[in-house]
């Protein structure tokens, strides 16, 4: 703000997570909601994510407010060089592991399902809680397809309370930026299932363009920055989509083309900084 005040320079924010949801009893949490609000009153233009996401800041912060709806850009498959091994023998090390895990218990690679995403917050339902959802009907296609679960997160203690009882094959690996590519390339299909509130609600379509631009199937619960993907995906189909997933009729992916999808976000912010 400092430099605006001396150069005129121009401003712009760009939130990607409702931050306006926190725990009230939290001082500190209080205090950096009533900063992100004063901030966003001193800007000169807002990036958000999706339309939900805009009108939630709309109704927190007033309509005389300049947004700007953009998404995320798609991180592409960093799979390595055959020299990676050696430079992270620690990740190396965990994709043998899991690689090992699933040739003993799904050999198919079509019945291998993986989760990732972060364990979840003390503000709102989300995170690897919401895998719940699905337990009984994982449970029950387990009996048809022999499928597996693989969990990439940031909280073995989360996994150890939810998940790793359940009656199917499941495995943790914690997620690490120099494997992770080649770890979620050994399943075909990513599960996103999703608790709706006004924080879940505000997500970006971070999961399902990382999923699609490694070559999986998303079956998921829709949130507004999903429904653009309707084409690519499952989105509320939870018991068919699996079933054809695990079949011959899974979707065609090869419309999705991650480097266009980044080109015309990295047109929008171009159109943006033009306007100002």
């Amino acid at each position: 703000m400092r430099s605006k005040a001396k150069y005129g320079s121009k401003i712009i924010l760009d939130i990607c997570d409702n931050h306006f949801i926190f725990d009230e009893t939290n001082l500190e949490a209080v205090k950096k909601s009533f900063q992100l609000k004063a901030a966003i009153a001193q800007v000169d233009h807002l990036i958000v994510s999706s339309n939900y996401l805009r009108d939630r800041v709309t109704e927190e912060c007033g309509a005389n407010i300049e947004i700007t709806i953009i998404g995320d850009l798609v991180e592409e498959p960093n799979i390595g060089y055959w020299y990676s091994s050696f430079l992270n023998p620690i990740a190396s090390l965990q994709y043998f592991k899991l690689k090992y895990w699933l040739q003993n218990h799904t050999p198919s690679k079509k019945t291998r399902l993986v989760w990732f995403g972060n364990h979840g917050g003390n503000y709102s339902e989300a995170g690897m809680v919401d895998l719940l959802k699905i337990k009984d009907l994982l449970h029950d296609l387990h009996k048809k397809f022999p499928l597996s679960l693989t969990v990439v997160s940031n909280s073995r203690k989360k996994y150890d309370q939810l998940v790793s009882n359940w009656y199917i094959p499941t495995f943790y690996t914690p997620w690490n930026r120099n494997n992770f590519s080649r770890i979620i390339k050994l399943h075909s299909t990513t599960v996103i299932p999703i608790t709706p509130n006004k924080f879940t609600l505000s997500k970006t379509e971070n999961r399902v363009t990382t999923a699609l631009a490694h070559g999986l199937q998303v079956v998921a619960d829709e949130i507004p920055s999903y429904t653009k993907f309707s084409q690519y995906t499952y989105l509320n189909q939870w018991q068919d989509g699996l079933v054809n997933c695990f079949g011959e009729r899974g979707r065609s992916l090869r419309e999705f083309d991650f480097s266009h999808h980044n080109q015309a976000i990295a047109f929008k912010w171009f159109d943006l900084f033009d306007s100002l």
